[in-house]
Order: structure tokens, then sequence, then C-alpha cells
């Protein structure tokens, strides 16, 4: 998704639906968010994503936090959005695994989070966090999308799996360094039916890096994987339009695999991949 015309257009959805309320309504911030979210669901469904779970709503102060549980019934790509009122101008989400593992988190200093997440029915573990609030307390509402599966990949044709490039002579990535490269034929191809080109990374337990995928010729998609290990991050769309962007804290030292691939079946072309030293 391109953050930034859904930004210019929820900004302005958001304009409107301040003038529009009337000045006495006690819910006109829970309308607010609606009308928000029906301007988002419009957007989502442009890229081929259904609505996946109801509004859930809430009230922070600034600097304030809290923990939520969405359900999803998944089956794909889920984008977890979160909104927030015209008196809110930074707010973060962070998906959490049953075991308190941090999934997937969003810390932009924006008023949109979007946090992502993949696999079946579940009960999404989400911290909502209200970084800036001028007039507390501030209302949020979250919502759940989803990119059905078979938008995303075909089922296996005989590919292998991201993991299995473990031990295969490719590039070494270094933090502050950037690639240039294409998806060919001749590139790799995975069990899900798309091409991907596979890098190393030597990371630390407890680094934090940002890796960033992007291309003007085709739906990129982003995967960071600890071969030996449980880690494993993926992004579709959060460093707007169809480019991809992963902020990780790597979970131990060792070689990690980040895989340059496409969301669409078989798509070719050029790309570039740069992985930089988190905050």
């Amino acid at each position: 998704m391109d953050r930034r015309l859904l930004l210019s257009i929820l900004a302005a959805a958001a304009g409107a639906a301040s003038f529009a309320q009337p000045a006495q309504a006690q819910d006109q911030w829970a309308q607010q968010i609606e009308r928000l979210f029906d301007k988002a669901t419009e957007q989502m469904q442009s890229r081929g994503y259904h609505v996946d779970s109801p509004v859930r709503q809430g009230a922070l102060r600034a600097s304030g936090s809290e923990r939520i549980t969405l359900h999803v019934s998944g089956g794909g790509l889920t984008q977890v959005m979160g909104l927030c009122d015209t008196d809110c101008s930074d707010m973060d989400l962070v998906l959490y695994d049953g075991a308190g593992n941090v999934i997937s988190k969003d810390l932009q200093a924006d008023d949109v989070p979007i946090v992502s997440w993949q696999g079946g029915e579940a009960d999404l573990q989400l911290e909502v966090r209200m970084v800036k609030c001028k007039a507390d307390p501030c209302r949020y509402g979250v919502r759940a999308y989803t990119k059905a599966a078979e938008q995303n990949a075909a089922q296996s044709n005989g590919g292998i799996d991201i993991s299995a490039l473990a031990g295969r002579s490719l590039p070494v990535l270094r933090a502050g360094q950037q690639v240039e490269g294409t998806l060919t034929p001749n590139s790799v191809l995975r069990s899900d039916d798309t091409y991907m080109d596979g890098y190393y990374y030597d990371g630390v337990a407890g680094e934090q890096i940002v890796v960033t995928l992007r291309s003007t010729d085709f739906d990129s998609w982003l995967v960071i994987d600890q071969p030996d290990g449980a880690f494993r991050k993926w992004d579709d769309d959060s460093a707007g339009g169809h480019d991809s962007k992963l902020m990780v804290t790597l979970p131990a030292n060792g070689r990690y695999i980040i895989a340059a691939n496409a969301v669409a079946k078989r798509s070719t072309g050029r790309y570039t991949l740069r992985v930089d030293k988190g905050n």
C-alpha cells in the first residue's frame, strides 16, 4: 500500500469528518474513526484485501499504551491498521505471538501504523501506543485486512523454501550497503511459484536492522529468515507503493537470509535492496 497516498486521503477524510460532526455529539470521535476506516477500506480493497475484523476502538492519553486482542480469520497476508482522531499525530502498533515475542511493529512517526502477520484463524495480541495526543484522551481504532493466500502465491510446484538457500553461494550484505539486482527466470524459484534472489547477512543478537526492497517493475515481497531457527519476518508494502520494508531485532548471533522476492507468480524485473542499522 502507498502509505503517502493513504495518509493524504485519510487527512482529507479526517478534516471532513471533523467538520461534519455536531459540536455536542458525544460519539463524534467514534464516528470520525469509523469514517476514516471507510476510506482506508476502499484503499485496501483496491489492493486485493478484504475486511477481516470489526473496527476495535479505544482511547488513550499521550504516552499511554494498552494491549488488545483482535480475532482474524486469516488465510493469507494480514495487515492490521491503526487510525486515530485528529487530536492524535503519532500512534504505534506492536504485534506479539503467544509467547510474548514481537512478530511485527510499526514505530514510524505517523498516525497510520500497520503491522503484518501471515497464517490462519487466530487471536492477534496487539499493543497500541499513543505517542502524541494534544487533547487527552485520543480515540483510536484498529482493523485487520487480509489478502487471500491464492492472491499472494500459487500452490507448490516443486520450488524451494527460503531456508533451503542456506549453504548456497550467495552475496553477503552489510549494514549501510545497497545492491541492485534483477529477478529473472534464472533466479531461484520458490515453492509458491515466485522468483527470488537470496543474500546473507551476518547478524548479532539484539542488533536492529532496517531492510528495504524497492522495484518499479514488480510488487515486492521481502523476507528475512533464520535458516536454523524460528525467526522469519516478511513484508509487502510498508515502504510505500509496492515497495517493502522491515525493521527487525535479530534474536541471535548467526547468518540470516534476506530474500528479494515478488508477490505475483513468475514476476521479473529490476530492484534495489538496502540494509541499514536501526535506531
